[in-house]
């Protein structure tokens, strides 16, 4: 059986990883798939309680138990249960840890960062073939949003980057292909959601491979600025190409003079402004189990101008665009809770990882990805579709618990011997 662990568990890593940008959510819905097979074999049925020693695990079960909470309460008054179904990437982090704890080698936190180049490769080739070939404006693959695209796109180019960060050599300096291919994906997209992740991807990069690399400040940022000068030339290049770069780098202008209140320059921004004026009273109208995760702006329209409302019946929203605040009005204080515990799972998971040779992948991949997520959602809602929540969970999973099999099950005998 430890063989079909390793074997699901590398589906889940390969399906996250290689085809995120290929499949979309139908490479989420292949990662359940493969945890729910795990956790359907009886010989696994006596190691379920082993990864409840992972206090990332522990922290993620938090999150799926406080948004679980209000959606059963709002059940009760005629809300839909079965929206319990969609954060079930929370729950299978059980399964999907024993698939991980089976790929027992101590190099495989550092193999991700090859299935990352891979799949940044994949994101590139999917998007140079639909604008070039399909002459696509905004290409983004099957089942995935341009935004949702460009955000995991430049996600998985930084991803790796640590590959070369974490083992500086000659041998893996292809790593450092990853980030432009990912930048390249990003803008060829045509959206600027992915721009300010880009900037946070980057400052993680450099702040990640700064804190666990004995390198000197200055090697550091000599490398950052070459880094620099090479992404502005990668945006240059295929701004000059007519790719929707364009569209990506100059609506951040636009977006700017809506902040400033000139609401014509760019109604997309404009509407997330009204939307985040109307969340204060809306959240406030059921402030502890929220409205439904599916209600947002139907609890938020009373509150929108005029100018929201029409944008609301020509656009049809099903979110406040942010996640944050999404979750806040969906589940009231319980979706702040969850929110909260979904993004310190994995730097609790970090602080309590092993010092080993390892660590510093570790280090790198939970805070790339966490990040990447995280900062996709401060303008948009990831959680809503399923390929974002499953590779948040799964992918900084992977790298807490590949390898670790020894340590953790020696942490479960003695602390069964102590009993």
């Amino acid at each position: 059986m430890t063989l079909l662990n390793q074997t699901l568990g590398f589906t889940i890593v390969g399906a996250l990883l290689l085809s995120a940008c290929g499949l979309g959510n139908y490479a989420a819905y292949i990662a359940m798939m493969a945890a729910l097979a795990i956790a359907a074999l009886p010989s696994n049925w006596q190691q379920l309680s082993l990864p409840f020693y992972n206090i990332s695990v522990r922290c993620f079960l938090l999150g799926y138990a406080a948004l679980a909470i209000p959606v059963v309460l709002q059940a009760l008054s005629g809300g839909t249960p079965e929206t319990v179904f969609d954060f079930l990437p929370l729950g299978l982090s059980i399964p999907a840890a024993l698939g991980f704890l089976a790929l027992s080698n101590r190099m495989w936190p550092h193999r991700l960062f090859a299935l990352a180049l891979a799949g940044s490769l994949i994101a590139f080739a999917v998007v140079a073939y639909g604008h070039f070939v399909l002459q696509n404006p905004r290409p983004r693959g099957a089942e995935n949003s341009p935004i949702h695209y460009a955000i995991l796109a430049a996600t998985l180019g930084f991803l790796a980057a640590g590959g070369f960060l974490t083992r500086p050599g000659w041998k893996t300096t292809p790593y450092l292909i990853g980030p432009f291919l990912g930048i390249a994906a990003a803008l060829m997209t045509g959206t600027r959601a992915a721009l300010p992740t880009v900037v946070l991807l980057a400052l993680v990069a450099f702040c990640a491979t700064l804190s666990v690399m004995r390198i000197r400040t200055g090697q550091v940022l000599i490398g950052a600025l070459v880094i620099l000068l090479l992404t502005l030339a990668v945006i240059a290049g295929f701004s000059a190409m007519d790719t929707g770069a364009d569209r990506a780098i100059l609506g951040l202008a636009q977006a700017f003079r809506a902040i400033q209140g000139d609401f014509s320059a760019d109604t997309s921004m404009a509407y997330r402004l009204e939307q985040y004026r109307a969340f204060i009273p809306a959240f406030f109208d059921s402030p502890w189990i929220g409205h439904g995760w599916h209600r947002q702006l139907q609890a938020a329209f009373p509150y929108l101008t005029e100018f929201g409302q029409r944008g609301y019946e020509a656009e049809g929203w099903g979110y406040i665009h942010n996640e944050a605040l999404s979750l806040a009005l969906g589940m009231g204080i319980f979706g702040l809770i969850g929110y909260a515990a979904i993004f310190a799972a994995p730097f609790l998971g970090v602080s309590k990882a092993e010092r080993d040779t390892a660590f510093p992948a570790r280090v790198y991949g939970v805070s790339t990805v966490s990040m990447g997520i995280f900062a996709g959602g401060l303008t948009d809602v990831l959680f809503m579709a399923e390929l974002p929540k499953t590779f948040l969970v799964m992918v900084t999973l992977a790298f807490l618990l590949t390898g670790q099999q020894r340590d953790l099950q020696a942490h479960h005998e003695r602390n069964q011997r102590s009993q």
